[in-house]
């Protein structure tokens, strides 16, 4: 007998609908069958659409942005987001790290803060021009399980900044040790990084021009050292078409790109609005034009993170750009202003995808027996909860009629944390750490 039987849904395998029941035993999917077997627990689906657990592959959740400022949701708070918006795994960063030495201290203080989650938590490395040998660097981030390394080409005013000949070194070894490349890719010298920036003029500081000329750069190297190459947050439609031109042939094997929902659903108009503050991130929002190229491009794109960092609408109310925390949450939304948009279509850059790049596959990302019993139910047909549901932020990007659908219930590993928009908070602190599959010598 079974402890748990979800049924009578629409369950999503493969990028198709089945009717079969979904049977769960000790956190794991044990089987999936039209058979009707036995079980302790029967939960009714009513024909909604049954999914993998969502994860998100860029969060940042209790991070320090300077002056004695964080973002706005820890873990406890950013794990009721998450499952408001369906979300059973984020990844995350560790602060940026100038060693491997530090990266260790990094991760183990990362890893403490994750231990109040109540959604599964795997972590990537974030290091700033480390000058380490970079065999030790990816040694390093084999053995603490992480999923990849990020580095910056821009923030050199934050300490952050990775010059192009560090990151060069590093992908040739990441190359050696199977560790792929993440990038925040923005030509450092063609930004407008000065104290008085209004708002408004967010975007032509940081010109769309800046990513596509990184991000060629970037690949340039990739290919050349068969480095695996992670681009996040690629906010204009431009680079993609560039992207496509010049390296089309790596797309989805050696190149994988990564967006998220605000540059989909958001343009540079925002900023124009009096309240523009509100909408500033980086990249930043791209003219009506560049967000219609992205989204006739969608496709190009393996995976959607948030990006997720909010902060109070009081903290972001300036008039010029130095002085504003640059980001805004979404995990609560942006499953559902996607789907309205894109429909089915957008399923597996929030599951198999994400699962397959980051080396959670086998564990996350679809619905198959041995996989961990994360399992969510979509109504699309519902109404939408309230934006930012769950997230202490008092300030959202979207609007209710932006989204569509909600999430009737959401398991992690077979327990239940969300049954009719009420959240299971006795759930804190239950959520697992993932180090990704493989030991240093296997991921050589």
């Amino acid at each position: 007998m079974f402890e748990l039987a979800i049924e009578n849904g629409r369950v999503y395998q493969d990028g198709a609908w089945t009717a079969q029941t979904v049977y769960i035993q000790d956190g794991i999917i044990a089987r999936i069958s039209a058979q009707k077997l036995d079980a302790r627990e029967r939960i009714d689906a009513q024909n909604k659409m049954v999914l993998p657990g969502l994860i998100d592959p860029h969060v940042h959740l209790a991070m320090p942005a300077g002056n004695g400022l964080f973002s706005a949701d820890d873990f406890v708070s950013g794990s009721c987001a998450a499952v408001h918006g369906g979300i059973t795994t984020v990844i995350d960063f560790t602060d940026e790290a100038t060693s491997a030495e530090q990266l260790r201290t990094f991760t183990k203080k990362k890893k403490a803060l994750a231990a109040e989650s109540a959604v599964d938590v795997a972590l990537h490395a974030a290091m700033a021009d480390p000058q380490d040998d970079p065999d030790t660097v990816m040694q390093t981030i084999a053995e603490l399980g992480l999923c990849g390394l990020k580095l910056y080409t821009t923030y050199k005013e934050g300490g952050m900044y990775s010059p192009y000949a560090t990151i060069e070194r590093l992908m040739q070894a990441a190359a050696r040790w199977g560790v792929h490349i993440l990038v925040h890719a923005e030509q450092d010298n063609m930004l407008d990084v000065s104290n008085t920036v209004p708002f408004c003029e967010h975007g032509t500081a940081r010109p769309a021009q800046s990513e596509t000329q990184a991000v060629l750069t970037l690949c340039r190297m990739a290919r050349r050292y068969g480095t695996k190459l992670y681009i996040v947050h690629i906010s204009a439609g431009s680079t993609l078409l560039a992207v496509q031109k010049e390296y089309g042939d790596l797309l989805g094997k050696q190149l994988f790109l990564e967006s998220a929902p605000h540059y989909f659903c958001l343009n540079d108009a925002m900023l124009h609005r009096a309240d523009g503050y509100r909408f500033t991130m980086t990249p930043p929002l791209r003219s009506a034009a560049e967000q219609a190229i992205l989204c006739n491009h969608r496709a190009m794109i393996d995976a959607i993170g948030t990006d997720h960092c909010p902060f109070m609408r009081a903290q972001k109310e300036h008039r010029y750009t130095a002085e504003i925390p640059m980001g805004m949450g979404s995990l609560s939304d942006s499953f559902m202003v996607m789907y309205k948009r894109f429909g089915d279509a957008i399923i597996p850059q929030y599951t198999e995808n994400v699962a397959k790049i980051h080396g959670l596959w086998g564990r996350k990302g679809a619905l198959q027996p041995g996989f961990d019993a994360d399992v969510v139910i979509f109504d699309p047909d519902a109404p939408a909860e309230a934006p930012g549901t769950g997230s202490v932020c008092d300030d959202s990007m979207y609007t209710v009629e932006q989204k569509q659908g909600r999430f009737c219930q959401v398991f992690r590993r077979g327990v239940c944390l969300l049954k009719d928009g009420v959240y299971h908070q006795e759930e804190r602190g239950k959520g697992r750490y993932l180090p990704v599959a493989g030991t240093a010598e296997e991921r050589r």
